[in-house]
Order: structure tokens, then sequence, then C-alpha cells
């Protein structure tokens, strides 16, 4: 007993360790009262309480949080409660000391706080911070050290300033300002004109291209073109300007003074043009201009084409997009065409939210170097493409004509395009596509979208005639007119260099009797297949299977939002090639094990978003070791069975980090009893845990178990006997048990009992009754079966000679009847001598061992220790159908001994007392105690 006592207090202990391990691994425990939480699927920290946490001690504990491997945080966004009235905040590099700190790579401090820099190279102990970002501050700093005081991340490459304002009127961005951020390739500013006296920087950048934001007003001394200052103190890189103000009114007009730079971009957006100067681009060799929501009307449209053909090289320019109000629909040619003459090599115009109409009479748009001609959002329609307005773009071959009022293809002015290979019909609601639309025409299309437009008639042989097409969408397409059968099979035919194809949202596949499940057969090269959201899933019945059988090339397969009750129903071949396959927003809820490792072999990406799946079975990857899951809003309990799935998960993290997948698996969370929320790779639970409520449950079921049978078999024991009978007395009845017939006896039993007792006559005469018609016994009872007047003492003797078993009735009244008493010792005597057997006693009344005692009941008190337990039936106070009458019939029936003992002690019993019994003889069985 002492070593099992050590054994399970051994146990024990381990129970608890293991347990206590399991709740002390909590992963992202940051100072509560900085107010942290985590965004963007866990990889950004966001800490609002900061004004609490600015200390050393509060930095060292929230750093010290951000673990690599339980909590790879590399986001920190530092911001102050908005309640906590601006309260003034010293920032030093101290601060991020802490060597985990060292990992960060985007750090944005803002929001209600006053930051104040009174060092330099505050940046120092970020050694691998690539973006920083200031927001919505009252700041106070001598930004004329901009890049002393953030100093001096080797990798900085994207500074933001958002909202900011300056304590001092002489604290200004200027000359010097970024000399030492050498590797910056973006500054962006959003609102915060009152740091700036002139847009005026000086960059030691080395960086290849300089990309230049500015968000908002700008200052009012600043409002011509020509006031912006750029010098690049390193080698020469390209510099990207972006401009975006609302209420500013920018003069176009001298060039802008730039050293260092090769200004290849120029991007102006929302900000209204008041003057436009003769050659403000004549010192840029710009490559792409774009100048949108400029407010460009008849008169300075014209100005600012011949301000673009004046640039420094004519032969760089690449990409012009443009957007013009004109009080009256048209286009204006001539301009245009002298633009395209002044720039030979643009390849990509691209006209937006201006009304534009190419219907004049006996003009062409003569551009002929143009590759992409992109008109969208112009309320263009079809009487304002003529035939042959573009015949001159002859080596066209990108045309878009997106979001306009087309309600047919402009199959007149595309047929003269031969040479076309990707034409964009998209969004045009009210196109009514028809399957004649591109009969006979664009031999050479390889992309065609037609996204959201419409279509009224099945669309057989559409696409007959463009036999390169390798890139079709379709997706969202609007039913114009109400048909049976929306589409042919032949929809595709001669389309068997087709590689990508859009259906999703598209609701017609649910007509599965149309199409007959043979609709993609002709698409023999199809690799990339979306057929997401066009509601399907309800297709049980083999249509969803057809459908896909002979797509042996796709390598691409999206159909997620189709309400697909199992996942067999898309894969229900093997795609040998299938290397993506995205299933979100479906209802299955389970995953067959091998379900993925043999259909899909190559897969390498499966996303899994948004799916009831409560549990998921490693083994299912176990064959596809280079298998990337998305994961998240799915159903995980966080519960036992979880366990192998979670670790796995944990398995994986470390890859994922390294392919920056991360949030992958972060986005993968479990809901817990109260269904709050943790991320399962941050689940875990004890071995207690998981089965003490197993095991109670089964100690319990135990338990209760025995309890029943305890029961059972105490019930089974006290009417043990009125179930024997019951089931006896029910084979006799229907003929299931015959007893054999003895010829030795002609009774099964004669009663003895006195008769003058009426209580006792009454129920022996029941019991009689009830025995002779349950178990068909033959049983003799004298009242009955006595002849009238014969000698009672003679017919008794008889009675008793004819019967197997004497049974005696025993009560007061018969212990004082004499005749009573002499078939009691005839009875011993003829049974004994002739049988060895002895007369069944029935205690009809309680009677003592002492009552048996008197010198005239002496041969009853012999038969009362001799039959002790064996022959002794006590029916005090029952009826004919209780438990011990049941017993005696049983006993009447086959003479069996029913006392409980075993065979072979009823065998030594009966043999000891035979010998007994020969050896005193008769006299014996008389004679005293």
């Amino acid at each position: 007993m002492n070593w099992l006592t050590c054994l399970l207090f051994s146990c024990f202990l381990l129970l608890v360790a293991s347990g206590a391990d399991a709740n002390n691994a909590v992963p992202c425990s940051f100072p509560e009262k900085c107010s942290c939480e985590l965004r963007n699927a866990g990889t950004k920290l966001w800490c609002k309480g900061m004004q609490n946490c600015f200390s050393q001690a509060g930095m060292d504990a929230l750093g010290a949080s951000m673990n690599p491997v339980s909590c790879p945080v590399k986001m920190v966004t530092l911001s102050c409660n908005r309640e906590s009235v601006w309260p003034i905040v010293e920032i030093t590099s101290e601060l991020f000391r802490h060597e985990q700190w060292r990992r960060l790579e985007e750090l944005y401090i803002g929001t209600s706080c006053k930051f104040v820099f009174r060092e330099k190279r505050v940046l120092s102990n970020l050694p691998n911070l690539k973006s920083f970002s200031l927001r919505n501050n009252d700041l106070s700093a001598n930004l004329g050290e901009f890049s002393e005081i953030f100093c001096c991340p080797k990798g900085l490459s994207e500074i933001l300033i958002d909202s900011l304002g300056a304590e001092q009127m002489g604290t200004r961005f200027g000359q010097r300002s970024f000399l030492k951020l050498n590797a910056l390739k973006k500054f962006t500013v959003i609102r915060s004109p009152k740091l700036f006296d002139r847009l005026e920087f000086v960059l030691n950048t080395s960086s290849p291209a300089f990309s230049f934001h500015w968000h908002g007003k700008l200052p009012h001394s600043n409002k011509e073109f020509s006031s912006l200052l750029f010098t690049n103190l390193a080698s020469r890189s390209s510099l990207e300007l972006l401009i975006s103000d609302g209420a500013t009114q920018l003069e176009l007009d001298s060039p802008a003074q730039l050293s260092g730079f090769d200004f290849t971009r120029l991007d102006i957006q929302n900000t209204r043009l008041s003057r436009i100067g003769d050659a403000p681009f004549r010192n840029f060799t710009l490559k792409d201009i774009s100048i949108t929501a400029a407010g460009l009307n008849e008169i300075m449209l014209p100005q600012l084409l011949r301000a673009i053909a004046k640039v420094k090289n004519p032969l760089a320019v690449r990409t012009l997009a443009l957007e013009f109000n004109y009080k009256k629909r048209g286009f204006p040619y001539d301009e245009f065409n002298a633009l395209c003459k002044a720039l030979p090599l643009l390849r990509r115009l691209s006209l937006s939210h201006s009304s534009v109409s190419f219907g004049q009479s006996e003009q062409y748009f003569d551009c002929p170097q143009l590759f992409l001609l992109s008109i969208t959002n112009c309320n263009l329609q079809d009487e304002d493409i003529p035939p042959r307005a573009f015949d001159k773009l002859t080596r066209l071959e990108n045309i878009r004509l997106i979001n306009n009022q087309l309600s047919r293809v402009p199959k007149d002015l595309l047929r003269n395009l031969s040479q076309i290979t990707y034409l964009d019909l998209s969004h045009n609601r009210q196109l009514k596509l028809k399957a004649s639309s591109f009969r006979g025409i664009l031999p050479s299309l390889q992309t065609l979208r037609l996204t959201q437009t419409g279509y009224t008639e099945p669309l057989t042989d559409a696409f007959v005639d463009q036999s390169n097409l390798t890139e079709l969408h379709l997706n969202k397409l609007v039913e114009l007119r109400s048909t049976r059968c929306p589409f042919r099979k032949t929809w595709f035919k001669n389309c068997s260099k087709l590689k990508t194809l859009n259906l999703a949202g598209d609701h017609f596949l649910n007509y599965g009797e149309c199409h007959g499940g043979d609709f993609f057969d002709p698409l023999t090269s199809l690799e990339s297949l979306s057929i997401s959201s066009c509601d399907f899933g309800h297709q049980s019945d083999g249509t969803i299977k057809a459908l896909l059988s002979k797509l042996s090339t796709l390598k691409t397969l999206m159909a997620s939002g189709n309400q697909l009750a199992r996942l067999e129903f898309i894969l229900n071949r093997k795609f040998e090639n299938l290397n993506l396959l995205d299933v979100s927003w479906n209802s299955f809820s389970s995953i067959p094990v091998d379900l993925i490792a043999t259909t899909t072999p190559a897969l390498r990406n499966l996303e899994l978003m948004e799916v009831p799946l409560a549990n998921i079975d490693p083994k299912t990857f176990d064959k596809l070791p280079k298998l990337r899951l998305r994961l998240g809003r799915n159903q995980f309990r966080c519960a036992c069975n979880l366990l192998p799935f979670a670790d796995w998960l944990r398995e994986q993290w470390s890859v994922y980090q390294l392919e920056s997948k991360g949030d992958w698996l972060l986005n993968a969370i479990c809901y817990t009893a109260s269904n709050s929320t943790k991320r399962v790779i941050d689940f875990r639970l004890s071995w207690w845990d998981c089965y003490s409520r197993r095991l109670i449950f089964i100690l319990s079921a135990s338990i209760g178990g025995l309890l029943i049978v305890f029961v059972l078999t105490a019930l089974l024991l006290r009417y043990r006997w009125k179930l024997r009978y019951t089931i006896l007395a029910f084979g006799i009845r229907n003929g299931i048990v015959n007893r054999k017939q003895q010829n030795d006896w002609t009774y099964d039993a004669c009663f003895i009992y006195d008769e003058t007792d009426s209580s006792v006559s009454e129920w022996v005469g029941d019991l009689v009754l009830k025995l002779e018609t349950d178990l068909r016994l033959r049983l003799y009872e004298a009242e009955r079966d006595a002849p009238v007047g014969s000698n009672m003492l003679d017919e008794a003797a008889s009675a008793i000679d004819k019967s197997r078993h004497a049974v005696l009735v025993l009560s007061r009244g018969f212990l004082e009847n004499r005749l009573n008493l002499y078939s009691a010792q005839w009875s011993s005597e003829s049974l004994f001598m002739r049988r060895r057997s002895l007369a069944v006693l029935v205690m009809r009344e309680k009677l003592s061992e002492s009552e048996l005692r008197f010198p005239e009941c002496k041969v009853l008190h012999r038969l009362y220790r001799m039959c002790k337990r064996d022959r002794i039936v006590d029916c005090s106070g029952c009826g004919v159908g209780s438990n011990s009458a049941n017993r005696l019939g049983l006993l009447l029936y086959d003479g069996a001994d029913v006392s409980g003992r075993s065979q072979e002690r009823r065998a030594q019993e009966s043999e000891t007392e035979s010998d007994g019994a020969e050896a005193a003889g008769t006299k014996s069985l008389l004679s005293d105690d």
C-alpha cells in the first residue's frame, strides 16, 4: 500500500504542475495601466493609455511583453486617452532600451499628447525601424534638426506627419531637416500647414525613388508651383510628387526648384489650378503625369496640354491621366492630336469623370502610338462613339470603357480594331449582352472584362470567334430579362486556350438542369476559376461534381460563399495541379481526414475564413507539409479535442512568420465556455483540465451502474420465485413447456390441513385451484376430492400413498387435531420409507419451534428440524399469488430443491440424512428429542 500511495501522490503533483504551467503560459500580457490591445490580426499593438506608461519601468514592461515567439508584435502605436487633456510627454532614446524594442519595424506616436523631443537620436535604439509616424499632436521640437532628433535607424524608409501643430512659430521644417535619413523613400504630410513656410527639403537619400505626398492645404505663401524646393545631396534619385488640396488654388506657372532629383512623376489631386504657365515642366524629364479634379475647362485644358508638350524630354512621357469638364459634350480632337504629335512615345492615356463625346463628324483621334486608352466614368453613350473614331489608333491593344452608359457592345467600332488584345466594358449596367455581341470581331482578343454588365438572352457560342481568349471576367452579371435557362453549354465553344474564368456572383449556376454539368467541358486549358458567391451549394445531386469533373488543368479554384454543406461537393475528383483553394464563407462543419491530401496533392494555399469548423484534425495536412492555411472567424471551441490542432498551429507558427503570413494563423480564434475568445495558438490545457470531467463521469456512471445492478439483483432475488413461476406458467399456457407425465403416483401433491379452520380451508382451496390452472398440477384436496361418508383417516392415508408430495399446512388448529397429527406421522413414514423424501411444511401461521415440542407434536418437530430451509414454506399472511406460494408451486411442479443451496451441498446433506435414517429406522423418526 505504501508504494501505491506514493504513486498516486506523484501523479497528483504532476497534474498540478502541468496545470500551473498551462495557466502561466499566457502570451501578450501587457501592463494593464497602458490600456493596450492587439489589432490587425494580432500584428499591431495599440496602447491608448500611454500617459501612464511613459516611464522607464512602463516602457521596459511593454517591451518585455513583445516576445518574438509568443507575441511577435512589430507595429506599435503609442497614444494618450482623449480625456487625458493633452499631457506633456518627453520622448527619449532610453525609453526604447529594452532588447525587444530592437525588433520593432513600425512606430506610430500620436493622439491627445503633446510630445517633447529635447534630445537627439531618440530612435537610436530601434535599428530595424522602417516606418515612423507622428499623428494629431501639438509637437514641441526644433524641426530644423528633424534628422538629428529622429536618428538613426539605417532602414527608416517612410515618415508620415498627420495633423501636427507647432508650439513655436519658429519651429519649421527647413533646409537640412532630412540630411541623415539616407534610406528615406516616402515622406507624407497630412493637414499640417503650420509647419511650413516654404516647401523646402534638403535630403541625402540614396533611395532610387523618393516619393513626397502632400495632403491638405498648401501654405498661403507657397501656392505657386515654383515655390517647391527639393534638394538631394546624395546620388541622383527619381522624385514622385503628389499634391492633394481640396481648397487652395495652385498656380502651375514656372518650374519648381529641384536639385539632385529626376522629376519622374507628378500627381495633382483635388487641387484647383488657378493658372497654368507656358512651360512649368521644361526642366523635368517626366514619365507619368496625372492631374485630376483640377477644374480644367475649355480654356485651361489646352493650356495644360501645351505645357505638358514642352517637357524637357518629350520621348520620356509614357502615361497621361486627365480629368476635365466641358460645358458642352464633345472631345478636343485638335488639342489631343497635337499633344500626341509632341509626345511620340505616349503609351497610356486615361480620361476620367469628363463628359466626352467622339461623335463629331469627320473627326479622328490621331494618336497612333497609344497602346492603352481608358475612358472611365465619362457618361459615354452609344451615339458618342462613331464606328471610325479610333481608326487611326493602329497600335491600340488595350481599351477600357468602364462605368459608362453603354447599352450595347460597340461592335462597329471594335471591328476596325482587330489588334485589340484587352477589352474592359465593366460596370456598364445597361449593357445588353447577346449571343452575337462578339461574333466576327476581335480575333486577337486575349482578355475580356464584362463585370456587372447585363444579358438578355443565352450567350450561345458568344465567344466562338475569340479563339485566342485567355482571360474572361463575367462576374456579377445582371439578368435584364427573365429566362428559364440563361445559358447553354456552348457558351465557351472554341475557348480551348482560356486560362482564367471569373463567374463570381453569378447565380445562373443554380440552373443545373440547363447546363447539365458539362458547362466547362470545352475549357481544356483552364487554370484559374472563380465561382464564389454563386449560391449553388444546395446542388448535392451530382451537378457540381459533373460541373468540375473535366477541369484537370485547374491550379486556382475560388469557391467561397456558396453555402456548401460538404467540402466533398467541390473536391469530388483528383485535381493534380491545384495549388490554391478558397472555400471560405461556406457551411461545412468538418473536413474528412484524407480528403485534401488525396484530391489535391499539390495544394499550397487553403483559405477557410468564416467556415463553421469546430475542430480540424491535424492529420488532415500530414501529407501536405508545404500547405499554408488561412483561418479566421471560424467556430472553434476551446475544448480538449482542439488541443492537437492548437499544437499543430504552434509548430507552424515559426514557418508562417518567416513567410510573413503570421496573421493567417493569428486570425484563428476559439470560443470559451463563456463565449469569450482567445487565439488558438495560445490555447493550452493540462491533463487534469481535459480528463477530470471525463474521469468523474466514468466514475459516476460506474457507481450508478453498480447501484442499478445491485437494485436489479436484489429485486430478482426477492421476486425470483414469482418470476420463475410466471415464466413457467406462461410456457405451459402457450405450449412452450410440456411436462412429462409421471405414472408412479396419482397426484402431484396431497394437501393436509385443518379443515375446521375456514380461513385455512379457503386459502388452500384457492391455492389448489390456482396451481392446477397455471401449472396443470394434479392435486388432492380433502374437502373437494374425498368421497362423501368415507373414513377420513383411511382416505388421508390412501391419498398420501398416491401422491408425490405431502403438503402439511400447519396452523395452531392443525396442532390441536389428532387426525391431522396422525396424517402427518403417516406421511412421514410413507414418504420416507418408500421414496426417502420428506413432507412439505407450509407455515400458514407463525409457529415457533417451542410450540412444536409438545409430546403430541413430536413428529412435526422432527420434520421441522429435518426440513429446515429445504421443504418449509412460510406462507403466514400471504396470498395465493405471493412469492412464497409461487415457490411452493415450483417445488410441487418438479420436486426440485428451491432453498438456494448448491447442488453438491444438497447431495451431501441428502446422503447423510439417508444414512442416518437407515440406521435408526422408522422409530428414530418418531422418538423423542
